[in-house]
C-alpha cells in the first residue's frame, strides 16, 4: 500500500496535467454549445456561439503537443474547425452585439481559405518540405489576431446604440479576453517553444483557454442569456402612442415575460372598466412596480418630445442628448426604450421615427417631384445609401418603388 501513497504525493507531470485540463475545457465547450442550441437555438448569435465553442473545443485539441506530427486523415476535420474558428468569432461577435448583421457568401468563404490552408500546410507542404510552408503558417497563425481585431471594432463601434444593458456589459469582456488570449497565442507559436518551455507553454495555454470559456459561458447560458439571444419581441411603434397630454392615454405595463422583458401598450381609446374581481381576492393596494420595471411616465414623455419636437430629424442625436432634454438619466431611458418598447439598438428606434415620416413624403402627391435624397435628409439620414437599406428593411420596397406603388394607389 506504500507505493499507491508515494506515487499520489508527486506532483502530476505538466503533460499529463495538460491532457485532464484540456479534456475538461473540450467537455465544457460541448456541453456549453449543446445547451446554447437548446436554450436559445432560433437565435442566429447563439447558433454562432455554438459553432465558436465547437471550433475552440477541436482547437484545444489540436494545439496539444505532438498532435498531427505526423498528420492522420482522422485529424482533418479538427484542423478545419480550428484553422477557421477566428472567422467564426468574428460572425459570432457581429451577430451578437449588431442586431442588423446578416452573414453573406464571402463570410463562408473566408472560413474556407483558412480551412484549406491548414489542411494543404499539414498534409502538402510540411510533408514536402516545401519553402511555403513557414509563410502559410505564419498567416494561419497570423489570422486570429487580425480576426480578434475586426471583432472588438465591431463590439466598440456598436456600444453606444446599444439599448441592451446586459450586452453593454459584456461585450467588451467577451471580445477583449479573446482578443488578448489570440495575440498571446500567437506570440507564443512565434516563440516556437521546445522541451519542458513546450510543455509549460501549452499547459498555461489550457489553462488560459478553460478560464476564459468559463468566464464566457457562465453569463452566456445564466439568466442574461435570455436577454443576450432574445430577438423574439416585435418593437412597440413608438410613432403610434399618442402625446403625454392626450386625454385617452393609457400605457399599461406588462409584468415581464420569460424573456425577462416588458411590453409597453398603449390604448389611445378610453380606459375599460376593470373586470369584477371576488372581495377575498382583491388587493388592499396596488402592486409595488419591479425596481428594474419600464417606467410608464417616462415612455409617454419621450413619447411627447418625439411627436412635437421630431428630434429624429437631428443627424447627431445621441440617447445621450434624448436623455439629457428629457432629464433622466441614461441608463433609464435607455432601459425604457429596450425594456418598455422592445428596442435593441437605439438607431433602430430612431430609423422607425425616420422612415415613418419619409413614407408619409413619399405617398404625397405634392411631394412627387421632391428627390428621394432629399426626403431622406430632411426625415434625419445623413446619405441615401443606409436610408435605402432601412426603407427597405422596414418595407420591403426601394423608396422609389414605394412611391411609384403609393401614386398608382391613388
Amino acid at each position: 500500500m506504500s507505493e499507491p501513497s508515494f506515487l499520489l504525493s508527486q506532483p502530476l507531470p505538466l503533460p499529463l496535467l495538460n491532457i485532464a485540463v484540456r479534456g475538461g475545457l473540450v467537455t465544457l465547450l460541448l456541453l456549453a454549445a449543446a445547451l446554447l442550441l437548446r436554450r436559445h437555438g432560433q437565435a442566429p448569435a447563439a447558433r454562432w456561439g455554438a459553432f465558436f465553442a465547437i471550433g475552440v473545443a477541436a482547437y484545444a485539441v489540436c494545439s496539444a503537443p505532438g498532435f498531427s506530427n505526423p498528420p492522420v486523415a482522422w485529424q482533418a476535420p479538427l484542423l478545419v474547425l480550428s484553422a477557421g474558428n477566428s472567422v467564426v468569432f468574428w460572425i459570432f461577435a457581429n451577430a451578437l452585439f449588431n442586431d442588423e448583421f446578416r452573414w453573406r457568401v464571402w463570410h463562408a468563404a473566408a472560413w474556407l481559405m483558412l480551412a484549406i490552408g491548414a489542411l494543404a500546410n499539414c498534409f502538402v507542404l510540411a510533408p514536402a518540405h516545401s519553402p511555403w510552408t513557414g509563410t502559410v503558417a505564419t498567416a494561419l497563425t497570423l489570422a486570429p489576431v487580425l480576426f480578434a481585431a475586426l471583432s472588438l471594432a465591431v463590439a466598440v463601434s456598436t456600444w453606444h446604440t446599444d439599448l441592451v444593458e446586459g450586452r453593454r456589459r459584456l461585450r467588451g469582456f467577451i471580445v477583449g479576453s479573446a482578443a488578448l488570449y489570440s495575440a498571446a497565442a500567437a506570440v507564443a507559436k512565434m516563440l516556437d517553444w521546445q522541451g519542458p518551455g513546450l510543455a509549460a507553454a501549452s499547459l498555461a495555454d489550457a489553462l488560459g483557454m478553460f478560464v476564459i470559456t468559463l468566464a464566457i459561458v457562465w453569463p452566456l447560458l445564466g439568466d442574461g442569456g435570455r436577454t443576450l439571444f432574445d430577438e423574439s419581441r416585435e418593437a412597440l411603434p413608438l410613432a403610434r402612442l399618442p402625446p403625454v397630454d392626450s386625454p385617452g392615454l393609457d400605457l399599461d405595463i406588462v409584468p415581464p415575460s420569460a424573456s425577462g422583458q416588458a411590453h409597453a401598450i398603449p390604448d389611445a381609446n378610453a380606459r375599460a372598466a376593470p373586470a369584477a374581481i371576488p372581495q377575498s381576492h382583491a388587493p388592499s393596494q396596488p402592486p409595488a412596480p419591479a425596481p428594474d420595471a419600464p417606467d410608464a411616465a417616462l415612455i409617454a414623455a419621450l413619447a411627447s418630445l418625439m411627436a412635437s419636437q421630431h428630434v429624429h430629424r437631428e443627424e447627431q442625436l445621441t440617447i445621450g442628448s434624448l436623455a439629457a432634454r428629457l432629464d433622466v438619466p441614461e441608463y433609464k431611458l435607455r432601459r425604457a426604450i429596450n425594456q418598455g418598447l422592445g428596442y435593441r439598438n437605439f438607431n433602430v428606434f430612431l430609423n422607425r421615427y425616420r422612415i415613418d415620416e419619409a413614407r408619409r413624403a413619399l405617398s404625397d402627391a405634392a411631394q412627387a417631384e421632391v428627390p428621394v435624397l432629399t426626403i431622406a435628409m430632411d426625415c434625419g439620414f445623413q446619405s441615401l445609401g443606409p436610408f435605402n437599406r432601412a426603407f427597405k428593411s422596414e418595407t420591403g420596397l426601394t423608396p422609389t418603388e414605394y412611391r411609384k406603388q403609393a401614386a398608382q394607389a391613388h
